[in-house]
């Protein structure tokens, strides 16, 4: 989990650099463009070591895929997901209530269906049973607000440090390294104390990231000194690295070594539409403010993102106490 925090470490980097760069170009095209002509050849050379690298599992060929459940939460998404991107700039029509209610009754049919196939012996998408577990769904939920707070100030910091503070593209992506450095040396940390302190790990870094995300609220304002941003960023990268890798072990540590797959594919499913509710809720609050100013924009937003940390910490804390391996060794 170390290793995987570095990963995320220098994509954070990596991603913010690159896209600050890429948006103060202008060639041919506007430079904006060609953030998405960036994952062309990184997602060639991905797919060319996938093939080279990765060993193939054993299928189960006595089992079919569950296109059907597939279909269903697919749709139940995106009439949720879409509305609440396009909806606040359309004026809230009709269509987007229609598409977040039936959004609503696809996510209950769909629980529905899978219930019925595991009774049936055929082969959901989902073993519901897993949600059995209260220490898994404790974590998934925990999991869902980290990731909507964690993507949507990803945005929000990017657009206000460009908007509001009046910084380059370039240079506000330039501000992410020190706290892209802190968050590789905080997730390796953490991979080493959550075994002797268990969740009192992932407390701290949701106490760091509240610190971070108040005083931003209080001092980062036009003329702001550029070492209050660089020191406030780097405050929010230790104590995301403190918590976002350490998540995945979190929400698993309950959940039997069979289902691990399935459970593993639930979290991943979670943090995808985590990210995707942070930007179009938490990105909505946002840019529905800025109609006044980007500083009350930017206020509003972290206002959403710290309740956001406050619901993660209280996940934390109802989070069953696991004794670390030392303790139990003894």
């Amino acid at each position: 989990m170390g290793l995987f925090g570095i990963t995320l470490g220098i994509a954070a980097i990596i991603g913010q650099v690159l896209g600050g760069y890429l948006s103060d170009t202008h060639w041919a095209i506007a430079g904006w463009r060609l953030i998405f002509f960036i994952n062309l050849p990184i997602g060639m050379v991905t797919l060319w070591a996938t093939h080279r690298y990765v060993t193939e599992t054993k299928g189960n060929h006595g089992s079919k895929f569950d296109y059907v459940g597939v279909l269903i939460l697919t749709l139940a998404l995106v009439c949720l997901i879409y509305p609440l991107t396009q909806g606040r700039e359309a004026g809230w029509p009709w269509w987007s209530i229609l598409m977040i209610i039936l959004s609503l009754v696809l996510f209950v049919y769909f629980m529905y269906d899978q219930k019925k196939k595991l009774l049936t012996n055929k082969n959901p998408l989902i073993d519901v049973r897993l949600f059995e577990i209260k220490d898994f769904n404790i974590g998934l939920i925990a999991v869902l607000f980290h990731f909507m707070l964690h993507t949507s100030y990803l945005l929000l910091s990017a657009v206000y440090l460009q908007n509001g503070l009046k910084i380059s593209a370039l240079l506000s992506g330039l501000y992410f390294i020190f706290p892209g450095i802190l968050f590789i040396f905080s997730s390796l940390i953490a991979s080493k104390l959550i075994v002797r302190f268990g969740k009192k790990v992932l407390q701290v870094g949701v106490i760091l990231l509240a610190i971070s995300f108040l005083l931003q609220v209080q001092l980062w304002k036009p003329g702001v000194d550029r070492w209050i941003i660089i020191v406030l960023m780097g405050v929010w990268g230790l104590g995301n690295g403190l918590v976002l890798p350490s998540l995945l072990n979190i929400v698993l540590k309950s959940v039997p070594a069979e289902h691990a797959g399935a459970a593993a594919g639930i979290y991943s499913t979670f943090q995808q539409t985590a990210s995707a509710l942070g930007i179009s809720i938490i990105g909505g609050i946002f840019f529905y403010f800025s109609q006044e100013s980007w500083q009350t924009a930017y206020k509003a937003g972290v206002i959403a993102i710290l309740i956001c940390v406050l619901l993660v910490g209280i996940m934390l804390y109802i989070l069953p106490e696991e004794k670390g391996v030392e303790q139990k060794q003894k």
